[in-house]
């Protein structure tokens, strides 16, 4: 998904990324980003109205331990958590203002939760 450049801006702020060789930081961001919806739209069966409840949990920080969590996309990830609820609060309300056109990128691509943290 195309995501808006002040929810990118504000996750480059909240994370400190190194990428694996030949990868930027801006796909690890919307690989994480689109990660996190698709999570929020198997929580949510699809159902828009859902978004912002649903993706309430699907950016947590336990997925920044995890290399697989973003599919090996990166060789460090950390969080700044001075800025991290700023991010994840942005996230949400994009999710919740704009759920019908997010929902709608990403039917049929819901990933529901595991016990295992990481994505790949």
């Amino acid at each position: 998904m195309e995501w808006p450049k002040n929810i990118l801006d504000a996750f480059d702020a909240a994370l400190k990324i190194v990428p694996a060789e030949g990868v930027d930081k801006w796909t690890v961001l919307r690989t994480l980003l689109d990660e996190a919806t698709r999570r929020a739209v198997a929580a949510g069966r699809g159902r828009p109205h859902q978004g912002r409840a649903r993706s309430a949990h699907s950016l947590h920080p336990a997925w920044l331990g995890h290399q697989r969590g973003i599919n090996g996309l990166a060789r460090q990830l950390g969080l700044d958590g001075s800025v991290w609820g700023e991010a994840v609060d942005a996230f949400h309300s994009y999710v919740e203002e704009n759920a019908e056109e997010v929902f709608a990128a990403f039917e049929g691509q819901g990933k529901v939760y595991g016990h295992d943290v990481g994505f790949g």
